[in-house]
């Protein structure tokens, strides 16, 4: 490079009056100069290429974790969205992007909702709602989450806000509450006393049934402890056999069968009772439903010779 600046200079720097040393000074600062240059646009091509991969991660980021992001800058009046929330949203990239544009998408029932908790957003109260979106004929729900930046005065400046796709999530927990609600009412119409426990042995649910048989309703029920309707001298094996079934996950008794013992009655009466611990099974209609509410299932019924 040094040979061929000198020979350029040489022709182009012909003149007496400068001489070669002065010839050697422009050369070198050219050198510098180009040295620079270089190192710049390699600087510039290694960060470019930085910001690209990083750029590529994000959205990559974004399509896995189905999360899209937008941008408001009210000054330049642009709203700019993130590939995935063009995805999300269904609308395609170039678009031109207005909340009216957005407001369109949303589910016709959701609509009100939406619209009233953004203007709520804009007074400056929090902005994180679900709610559902049309999307080519089909319902997805979102999750939405944004801050807004306001200026001295209260004016909006922009936001940055986040949509996260969670319709899996949402026909999941949909479908949970249905066969809680199945189980429910399944439960409730038993002939047979259902009483469920946590893993403290505390009751969570007492059936109709069961209000009859020990003489308290289900209110008072909730949250004693299943000891509080069995005789003191009957509570250490009921509990042995409690803490069996979780050892084993093994239906007591383990013939299907009904185990005789004693329930006591809100009056302190005692009286002869069969009963099973199990989690999945109550009767041939509970067996799927059951799996829905956690802890242990104890079934009780009145024996015959009670």
């Amino acid at each position: 490079m040094i040979l061929s600046l000198i020979a350029v200079n040489t022709l182009v720097l012909s003149p007496a009056s400068i001489g070669t040393y002065d010839i050697l000074i422009l050369n070198a600062g050219f050198c510098f100069v180009s040295a620079v240059m270089i190192a710049t646009t390699s600087f510039h091509r290694r960060s470019t290429a930085a910001l690209w991969e990083s750029r590529q991660d994000l959205d990559y980021a974004q399509t896995v974790g189905q999360i899209g992001s937008w941008r408001l800058n009210v000054q330049r009046n642009e709203l700019r969205w993130s590939g995935e929330n063009h995805r999300i949203f269904g609308i395609p990239t170039g678009t031109p992007l207005t909340y009216d544009t957005f407001l369109s998408t949303v589910h016709p029932e959701d609509r009100e909702y939406v619209d009233r908790m953004w203007q709520a957003g804009l007074r400056g109260e929090p902005y994180d709602i679900e709610h559902r979106l049309i999307v080519a004929g089909e319902v997805k729900w979102v999750r939405e989450r944004a801050i807004l930046e306001f200026g001295k005065k209260g004016n909006l400046l922009g936001g940055f806000g986040i949509t996260q796709d969670i319709t899996s999530h949402k026909r999941n927990e949909l479908l949970l509450a249905e066969s809680r609600q199945r189980y429910a009412g399944i439960v409730e119409s038993a002939m047979d006393a259902i009483i469920t426990i946590d893993a403290d042995q505390r009751i969570a649910l007492f059936n109709a049934a069961a209000e009859k048989m020990f003489g308290c309703k289900a209110d008072k029920a909730i949250g004693l402890s299943i000891e509080r309707f069995i005789p003191e001298r009957f509570r250490t094996d009921h509990a042995a056999h409690i803490n069996v079934f979780r050892d084993t996950a093994t239906t007591i008794p383990k013939n299907g069968g009904l185990r005789a013992m004693k329930g006591l009655h809100a009056n302190g009466e005692d009286f002869p009772i069969e009963a099973s611990i199990s989690r999945l099974r109550l009767q041939d209609q509970l067996v799927k439903v059951a799996a829905t509410v956690p802890g242990l299932i104890c079934s009780f019924r009145l024996r015959a010779d009670g």
